[in-house]
């Protein structure tokens, strides 16, 4: 509700508090009846009544369901329990009166018998609220649904107040209405009721109906004394008496009925005066309920009907239906964002301001994922942020995206009249009705409509009044201006310098107005003093003329062809700029997934180089337990061999009685024994070392391949990592790598890509495609004309047409308009007649609301060397990680050992402490009895294979024992047999 404002003589506002015993403002002797205002203007008053704060809601709330947990200061501010229009005669405007929804819900929220379905039933209420006191607006000012196709009226309710009003007087007698007023007041009532009947359910109805019987009261002439006996004779209409003492008594009765007297303290009557034009009788609560409410009892109805558009469905999805796991937080996870702002992402054409002054990171991700998630789907995309981040900015862009996208399909059209197809209807238009053909739009230029929804007009008028604003264009302005999308009528339209026709401001019906005669006529003047019939030679040229001019002279347009030609060397040049910096945004993406992949290479590489560690650790313990073994076989099998020797002869048989051989072969039996078991522990002993060194020849293999991957990446990993050094110094500070910037912060505010040649192509595509929309215009003048010239009969009201007319003149206007702004609680209005999705785009900002229209979009270089600071850290770290287990390479990217190399050998790389150790001297011998207390070569693949054949040859004599192998390549001088295994082996 308006607040109060000091009395200022000769303004054409005036907001007051009203007592009980004063003049109404609409009452003769008022002084504000007085006061001057333009010529064709008139007085219109809002009455307030019944005035209460907003705290008092809240406590009235906490006061019946207890405290909330959350902690939120009531919103200062008054509103009021219904609101009333009335004229500067007195009357009540139609659909001008309006019931509090706050209110209402209150007094039903605060009564004892509160039940679930408390809360309905508010719209049967504010309706008989409404026709209750609609019952009071005059015939003459009432709608034409009174009136019947054929010219002839029918009988309202206020004409039957009349008529039952004369017959009821007639009927009871000429002294009942000579008695006095408090007789008339009875007639009335009476003739009322029976007139007008009921005046509808409900408490608010019932307080509106009594609100009636006391407004309606004898004409003036009840009170001229040097009328009464005509009056006596005859008597006269009732006239509407709508006193400052009546609207307080409706007051009270209005807080009775709905229960707030004593929890709102709803008092006092404040009038808003305004001087409005003539033509402009629409009521104007200053939104006293809000207009969501009505908007979310149509989508609850839509959704009933399964009559929802993929925006409105989305948006109601419940989060258990969405597939969540798919959510990235860009946060967290920055590459989905490089990714996201990669040239062949980004749209070829961009808002042409200054060059030195792109989008930033988060912005331009934004109107990349607009643009590809919208561009052919139905959906719905939500953007947030606070104030002052660019919000607007982001839209000016995705404007430019969608207005190159619409050249584009221009662009395919052999001759700008394939744009429009067959007429749809012939639409009377203006004072003579002249019949004007509508021309259907061709669907491949429709579906590109903007729509920005806002909460109040100013909003609505302060975005748009931006857009096409000089300053949105600073530090392009002579290429913009030159660009001359109807620049001249721009300004004429935004009523400030502006540079193209891009936006316009909508809304409520005197910005519909304003725009439409401003735009069509060009010489429309927005001043109280001035018809818009004027004529202004030196004024700017409307649409209309400009359309004109084109169809009579075709010549002064830009040639078709040309304009498509320069469009297309436009888009070329941009494609040709973006392709070479996407080969960088490529480097980059390599280049993270060489160094996960160089991540995962290393961690490969030491655990199998570990792998072989353990696997080494194993051999050696078993290279102890065979050397173990060995020498208890050895020591079993010299005292077995001994005690050969030393059997006793038939003489020491006899002579001990046969005892020396049986002692003999007692022993003899238990070296036997206890040689065998030593025989079979080093045969155990060496299969386990067998397939320790089985097992480590298959890592080292397994290492190795490590190495060779490791290397692979290596190389990959340099590569990618000169192309982006090459693209860092080509672009400096638009190359978007975290690493780059101090940052997080810095990071943000990066520009991706936005070097000054490519966001000046970019610029100038953009002018290219609205330079080919203007051409397209002028050349399909005869046919945009007339659509237009209905379209702007639609914005002020005077046309009617058919839905699919009414869609074609909507499209045609945004053919030459790409975005308009309105309120939300104007869109109904607005775009009526208009079905579910009819119109392509809308954009909101303040509240997340589809439009009742329903939209359905509701954005090679060399290699070099390894550059930057991490990469060569990561490559000294390597470096040494990698010397650990053998020779240092020179270089991640280098195999560790010369192609001569041996893994595991010994032969042919550099010697190391933990790998190669030297034979102590005289540690190994010539024979079977000692071996080499050397660690045994670590051997090949082909070693093994090798040795295996050496193998099964000689245990075939009995060399189990791998110390007796011989080396590969080498043969032993003799081949011993099984019965000389204790004479010493001699070799080459």
């Amino acid at each position: 509700m308006p607040k109060k404002k000091p009395y200022r003589r000769g303004a054409h506002e005036q907001i007051f508090d009203l007592d009980a015993g004063e003049l109404a403002p609409w009452e003769s002797g008022h002084p504000l009846l007085d006061e001057p205002i333009p010529p064709r203007y008139t007085w219109q008053f809002t009455v307030y009544g019944g005035l209460y704060s907003r705290s008092a809601v809240a406590e009235a709330l906490v006061e019946a369901f207890g405290q909330d947990t959350r902690e939120e200061r009531p919103s200062d501010g008054r509103t009021a329990l219904f609101a009333l229009t009335i004229d500067a005669d007195g009357c009540l405007i139609e659909n001008g009166a309006t019931l509090s929804a706050c209110a209402w819900t209150l007094g039903k929220l605060t009564s004892s018998r509160l039940d679930p379905n408390t809360l309905d039933g508010f719209d049967e209420e504010e309706r008989a609220f409404a026709e209750a006191m609609d019952k009071l607006v005059p015939p003459e000012r009432r709608s034409s649904t009174d009136e019947e196709q054929n010219g002839t009226r029918t009988s309202g309710p206020f004409d039957r107040v009349v008529r039952a009003f004369g017959d009821r007087l007639k009927s009871a007698g000429i002294d009942a209405w000579s008695a006095g007023a408090e007789a008339a007041g009875t007639a009335v009532k009476t003739a009322t009721e029976t007139a007008v009947g009921p005046v509808l359910g409900g408490v608010a109805g019932a307080a509106a109906g009594a609100f009636t019987e006391s407004v309606l009261g004898p004409s003036d002439a009840e009170n001229d004394d040097t009328a009464s006996e005509t009056t006596t004779a005859q008597p006269s209409a009732p006239r509407l008496v709508v006193t400052a003492s009546a609207l307080h008594d409706f007051v009270a009765e209005m807080a009775a009925a709905l229960g707030v007297r004593d929890s709102l303290n709803a008092t006092g009557v404040r009038v808003r005066c305004r001087a409005i034009p003539i033509r402009d009788d629409s009521a104007d609560q200053n939104f006293l309920n809000s207009h969501i409410a009505n908007d979310l009892s149509h989508v609850a109805d839509a959704v009933a009907r399964d009559d929802v558009g993929a925006a409105l469905r989305n948006y109601l999805t419940d989060e258990s239906a969405l597939d969540t796991a798919r959510r990235v937080d860009v946060r967290a996870h920055p590459d989905a964002v490089i990714a996201g702002v990669e040239p062949q992402h980004v749209p070829a054409a961009r808002w042409p301001g200054d060059p030195g002054k792109p989008l930033v990171l988060s912005q331009q991700f934004a109107v990349n994922r607009v643009v590809r998630e919208l561009k052919d789907d139905a959906g719905l995309f939500s953007v947030n942020g606070p104030p002052g981040t660019g919000k607007t900015t982001l839209l000016r862009d995705v404007l430019s995206a969608i207005v190159l996208e619409r050249a584009d399909r221009l662009a395919e059209l052999a001759s700008p009249s394939e744009g429009f197809t067959e007429r749809l209807e012939l639409v009377p238009v203006g004072p003579k009705k002249i019949p004007t053909p509508v021309h259907g739009v061709s669907c491949a230029l429709s579906g590109f409509e903007i729509v920005l929804a806002t909460a109040t007009n100013d909003a609505a008028r302060n975005v748009t009044a931006e857009v096409p604003g000089i300053d949105a264009v600073r530090g392009y302005t002579d290429e913009a201006l030159d660009a001359d999308y109807f620049t001249d009528l721009a300004s004429h339209v935004l009523d400030a310098e502006a540079w193209g026709l891009v936006a316009a401001t909508l809304g409520n019906l005197k910005y519909r107005n304003t725009f439409a005669k401003r735009f069509w006529w060009g010489n429309y003047r927005t001043s109280q003093n001035e018809d818009s019939q004027d004529a202004d030679p030196s004024g700017a040229v409307g649409m209309y003329q400009l359309l004109k001019e084109a169809a009579h002279d075709p010549d002064a347009v830009d040639d078709w062809d040309t304009a498509v030609a320069e469009f297309r060397r436009a888009r070329e040049e941009v494609e040709r700029l973006a392709e070479t910096r996407q080969h960088a945004a490529d480097a980059i993406t390599a280049e993270s997934k060489c160094r996960r992949r160089w991540d995962e290479a290393k961690r490969a590489f030491a655990d199998a180089d570990a792998l072989c560690a353990l696997v080494r650790k194993d051999l050696a313990t078993s290279d102890a337990e065979v050397r173990r073994a060995d020498r208890v076989f050895r020591d079993a099998d010299d005292d077995y061999e001994s005690h050969l020797r030393h059997r006793p002869g038939l003489w020491v048989a006899l002579a001990t009685w046969f005892r020396a051989p049986r002692e003999w072969q007692a022993k003899h039996e238990r070296l036997e024994e206890a040689r065998d078991a030593a025989k079979k522990k080093l045969r155990d002993t060496e299969g386990t070392q067998e397939e320790l060194q089985q097992r480590l020849s298959a890592k080292l293999t397994e290492l190795q391949k490590a190495e060779d991957a490791r290397a692979a990446v290596s190389y990959e990993l340099d590569l990618a990592q000169g192309q982006v050094t090459q693209a860092r110094d080509r672009w400096p500070g638009r190359v978007p790598i975290p690493d780059n910037f101090s940052d997080d912060d810095e990071f943000q505010k990066c520009a991706p890509w936005s070097d000054e040649e490519y966001v000046t192509a970019r610029n100038r595509l953009f002018l290219k495609a609205l330079r080919l929309h203007r051409a397209f215009i002028l050349h399909s003048s005869n046919r945009i004309r007339s659509n237009l010239s209905v379209m702007t009969e639609i914005l002020q009201g005077n046309a009617k047409p058919s839905s699919a007319a009414r869609l074609a003149a909507w499209q045609s206007l945004f053919l030459v308009v790409p975005m308009i702004s309105t309120t939300f609680a104007s869109l109904p209005r607005l775009f009526t007649g208009l079905g579910r999705e009819s119109l392509a785009g809308s954009s909101s900002t303040k509240q997340a609301r589809p439009p009742p229209a329903g939209g359905r979009r509701s954005v090679a270089l060399p290699t070099g060397g390894r550059g930057g600071r991490s990469a060569a850290a990561g490559a000294d770290r390597d470096t040494a990680d990698l010397s650990t287990t053998r020779a240092a390479p020179s270089s991640p990217g280098r195999r560790a050992m010369d192609s001569g190399d041996d893994l595991g050998s010994g032969r042919g790389r550099q010697a190391h402490p933990s790998r190669d150790r030297a034979a102590a001297p005289g540690q190994r011998r010539a024979g079977l009895g000692r071996r080499s207390a050397a660690r045994p070569p670590t051997l090949r693949p082909a070693d093994v294979r090798s040795v295996k054949r050496h193998r099964l040859r000689w245990n075939a004599h009995g060399l189990r024992n791998p110390a007796h192998w011989p080396v590969p390549g080498r043969e032993p001088l003799d081949r011993c047999p099984k019965s000389d295994l204790h004479r010493p082996l001699g070799w080459r």
